[in-house]
């Protein structure tokens, strides 16, 4: 016979249904198959046994069949290998005939271990073609606590202690992989970004409800510990703490005053009267000044009061104001 094909190996995906494998590679003894079994989620290998996991038909010089003895279970592969014996067993007697079935088949084995050997070389790491290096790439032996990396001249891999190698000194610069920079608005920079308003960041965006804050005369949202919060109790507000550019939304769970003043400025320039699940949203502006550029009562009015004077000349107000002094006259 002959060996056309390459081949050395075949793989399988377990479904729990599925016994029997196909071998489609030539091979010479069921003792010279090898299957691994290998779980996809983390790459763990287990070698599985001959007669104990599986059994073997074909093979003596052809393909053959892999028949586990239960089916392999979804989430993990069957990995059917050809491991051919590195023996020879062939003898030639003086004079005797030249059997070539026989002669055939040691040239297969041979065959058969080249490619075994050439698939193993494959997996392994190897220098480029083009490849001028003159050193040595023999790898040093392991050791605990230990990385591999190049030698000072370049010529020869050796191991170095990490603990051994100190603090990585920050900044990092761009060329090593870093930004060179330690605040955020210059690592941004120097990596090309658009720069920062403020050229700083003044706190991370968090959508999750924080702590609650209890009233007092001064609140500070700044200290929020997320961008929506419960403000508790009665104290009356005069004052509320937010750095330019952040955002709150408040909720009040009980009736207290919101004082309207230049650092607090209300819809409508007045003061507020909460009321439980009333929710107002504050923002920070330049100089302390935080305004409220929301606010929705639980009950579902206005928060500011309506006047006559907001009505725009020429509604029914003045008209009705016209007729009563016509007929009073």
């Amino acid at each position: 016979m002959t060996i056309s094909s390459t081949t050395t190996k075949a793989s399988y995906t377990g479904d729990g249904v599925t016994a029997a494998f196909a071998v489609p590679f030539a091979f010479f003894g069921a003792d010279e198959i090898e299957v691994i079994e290998r779980t996809i989620a983390t790459g763990a290998e287990a070698p599985k046994a001959l007669a104990t996991d599986y059994a073997v038909t074909g093979g003596n010089g052809s393909t053959g069949t892999v028949t586990a003895v239960a089916p392999p279970p979804a989430g993990v592969q069957w990995h059917i290998r050809r491991t051919t014996k590195r023996t020879q067993l062939v003898d030639y007697t003086p004079n005797d005939p030249f059997p070539a079935e026989t002669h055939e088949r040691a040239l297969d084995r041979l065959t058969a271990v080249a490619q075994e050997q050439d698939e193993i070389a494959g997996r392994g790491l190897t220098l480029a073609k083009t490849s001028g290096f003159a050193g040595t790439l023999t790898f040093p032996d392991p050791g605990a606590g230990r990385f591999l990396r190049w030698n000072a001249g370049g010529t020869a891999l050796e191991t170095a202690d990490i603990a051994a190698q100190g603090a990585i000194a920050l900044p990092l610069p761009v060329a090593q992989g870093g930004t060179g920079a330690t605040a955020a608005a210059a690592a941004l920079a120097a990596l090309g970004g658009a720069p920062l308003a403020g050229a700083s960041f003044t706190g991370a965006v968090n959508e999750a409800q924080g702590a609650d804050i209890a009233s007092a005369a001064t609140v500070n949202l700044d200290a929020a510990t997320g961008n929506l919060v419960d403000v508790t109790g009665t104290t009356a507000i005069t004052a509320i703490t937010l750095s330019q550019g952040r955002a709150r939304v408040v909720r009040f769970t009980g009736a207290l005053t919101l004082t309207h003043g230049a650092s607090l400025v209300l819809p409508g320039a007045a003061n507020i009267a909460t009321a439980a699940g009333d929710v107002a949203t504050f923002r920070g502006y330049a100089g302390g000044v935080v305004r409220c550029v929301a606010y929705a009562k639980a009950n579902g009015k206005s928060v500011a009061p309506f006047a006559a004077s907001d009505l725009p000349v020429g509604t029914i107000v003045d008209r009705v104001y016209a007729e009563y002094t016509t007929h009073a006259s």
